[in-house]
C-alpha cells in the first residue's frame, strides 16, 4: 500500500547573486491508499437542505432521492443530522447511530419534505453545524453539506459574516462543503464558505445532477485516508511568497505559512503553487515543508521535505533558465488564471465590467503562452464577454470552471507530462 508522499519542485534551481529573482514553487502532496475497510473511519454528517419555494419543479425531489441513497450507505458507527430550512429551520431527522431502524425512520421523514417559504441559509447551516458539534468525537470525519438554489435572504445574509462563521467552525473541527443548484444562488458566497470552511464547492447546473454530486462528496469522505491535514512552509528570511488557489491559510509571520487541507481521499494528489521572489545573496536558500495529519487508524502522520535554491552568477542563471520546467509553468499558469478569473468574475457581478476586463487582460498577457490550448481559448472568450456583462448561466459556468482550474482539478490539467 502506497504511503503519504510529499514532493517540492521549482521551475529553475538557480537564483541570482546580485538581484532579486522570481521563481515558481510547486508542492505536491499525495494521500496514502486506503486500506479499503469501510469501518476504518466513521462519519459525522449534517445534510442541510433548502426547502424554500424555489426548490419546487423537481429539485427537492432529487435532493430527497440523493439523501435516501446516502442514508442507505451509512452504518451504526456513523452519525447524521438532516436539517431543512426555508424562512424557518427544522431538524428533519437525527441519529447518533444509523441502525436499520433509525435509517428507515429518517428516510420516512425525508420523504415528507415539501417546498415552501423564503431562504434562511445561515440559520439552517448553523443549526446543522450545531448538531455536528453535538455528535463530534475523535476520529470521526465531520462535514456539513449545505445545499441551496437561492440567495440568503433571511437571517444572516452578508457573505463576509457567513465566511467568518465557516472559518471559526473549521477551527473547531467542523468543515463545510456547499452545493449551488441552478441560476439563483450567489456562487461567490457559497465558494467563499467552502474555502473558509475547509470543504468543497459544487455547481449543480441541472436538477438531474443533484444525486450525482452529493454522492460524489459522500464517496470522497468515505475514502478519506489522511485526516486533518496541515502543510507548513518555512521560507528563508527575505523571501517574498504568494500562494494561489484560494486555500485556507494561516500566515504566522513573514517566514511561515500554514495551509489547511482538511481531509484527503485515498490516493488523491493536491498540487499547490506559489510565486517566490528571492533576495540577492550567496550560498543557497532552503525552503522547508512539513505535513501533519492523522491516518485511518488515527495515528499521527508527519512528513518533511526541503527544496534548495542555489545562488549563481548571471550567466549561469541565464543558461539554467533556458531549461525552465515548461510543464510546471503550464500547471502554475493555469492555477493563476483560475484564481484571477474568479476575482474578475466577482467584479463583473458587481457591474465593474471595465475593471474585470482589465484584470483579465493583465492575466492573459502574462500567462497565455503557457496555458493549454483549450484553456487559453476559453479564457480569451471570457476576457471578451466579461466586458459587456454575463447572464446567470454563463456567470455560474465560468465561476465553476475557474474554481476547478485554480484547485488543479480541471480536465485541461490532466494527463500532463510528469503528472
Amino acid at each position: 500500500m502506497k504511503k503519504t508522499e510529499l514532493k517540492l519542485k521549482n521551475d529553475v534551481a538557480l537564483i541570482h547573486r546580485g538581484k532579486p529573482t522570481k521563481r515558481v514553487l510547486e508542492v505536491e502532496l499525495t494521500a496514502p491508499e486506503s486500506s479499503g475497510a469501510r469501518d476504518a473511519t466513521a462519519l459525522n454528517l449534517a445534510l442541510i437542505l433548502d426547502r424554500s419555494g424555489s426548490m419546487a419543479d423537481g429539485k427537492l425531489e432529487q435532493v430527497k432521492a440523493a439523501v435516501q441513497q446516502i442514508l442507505d450507505l451509512l452504518r451504526p458507527a456513523d452519525s447524521v443530522a438532516i436539517v431543512d430550512y426555508d424562512d424557518q429551520v427544522s431538524i428533519t431527522a437525527e441519529s447518533d447511530s444509523v441502525t436499520p431502524g433509525a435509517r428507515e425512520e429518517m428516510k420516512q421523514a425525508v420523504r415528507s419534505l415539501r417546498p415552501r417559504g423564503m431562504t434562511d441559509l445561515g440559520g439552517g447551516w448553523l443549526c446543522g453545524c450545531e448538531r455536528l458539534a453535538h455528535h463530534q468525537s475523535n476520529g470521526k470525519i465531520t462535514r456539513a453539506l449545505l445545499l441551496t438554489d437561492g440567495l440568503a435572504n433571511q437571517g444572516i445574509t452578508h457573505p463576509l459574516e457567513l465566511q467568518q462563521h465557516a472559518s471559526a467552525l473549521f477551527e473547531r473541527g467542523i468543515a463545510t462543503s456547499t452545493f449551488g443548484v441552478g441560476e439563483g444562488f450567489n456562487e461567490h458566497l457559497l465558494e467563499g464558505m467552502a474555502n473558509h470552511g475547509g470543504g468543497n464547492f459544487y455547481y449543480i447546473e441541472s436538477r438531474e445532477q443533484i444525486p450525482e454530486l452529493l454522492l460524489q462528496e459522500f464517496k470522497d469522505l468515505v475514502a478519506v485516508s489522511l485526516k486533518s491535514v496541515n502543510l507548513e512552509l518555512t521560507f528563508p528570511a527575505g523571501v517574498a511568497f504568494e500562494l494561489f488557489g484560494d486555500w485556507r491559510v494561516e500566515k504566522r509571520d513573514d517566514r511561515h505559512l500554514v495551509i489547511n487541507l482538511s481531509d484527503l481521499s485515498s490516493g488523491r494528489a493536491v498540487n499547490l503553487f506559489l510565486s517566490l521572489l528571492t533576495p540577492p545573496g550567496e550560498g543557497e536558500l532552503v525552503i522547508h515543508a512539513s505535513i501533519t495529519g492523522m491516518d485511518e487508524a488515527d495515528k499521527p502522520v508527519h512528513l518533511e521535505g526541503t527544496l534548495p535554491l542555489r545562488y549563481a552568477d548571471a550567466d549561469e542563471v541565464a543558461l539554467a533558465e533556458e531549461g525552465r520546467d515548461q510543464d510546471m509553468l503550464k500547471r502554475y499558469s493555469s492555477v493563476v488564471i483560475g484564481q484571477g478569473a474568479s476575482q474578475a468574475l466577482k467584479l463583473e457581478r458587481e457591474g465593474k465590467f471595465a475593471e474585470a476586463g482589465k484584470l483579465m487582460d493583465q492575466l492573459m498577457l502574462e500567462h497565455q503562452d503557457y496555458l493549454p490550448p483549450m484553456t487559453r481559448e476559453r479564457y480569451q472568450l471570457i476576457r471578451e464577454e466579461i466586458r459587456v456583462g454575463l447572464d446567470e448561466p454563463r456567470r455560474k459556468r465560468y465561476q465553476n470552471d475557474s474554481y476547478i482550474l485554480k484547485r488543479h482539478r480541471h480536465i485541461d490539467q490532466q494527463g500532463e507530462p510528469g503528472k
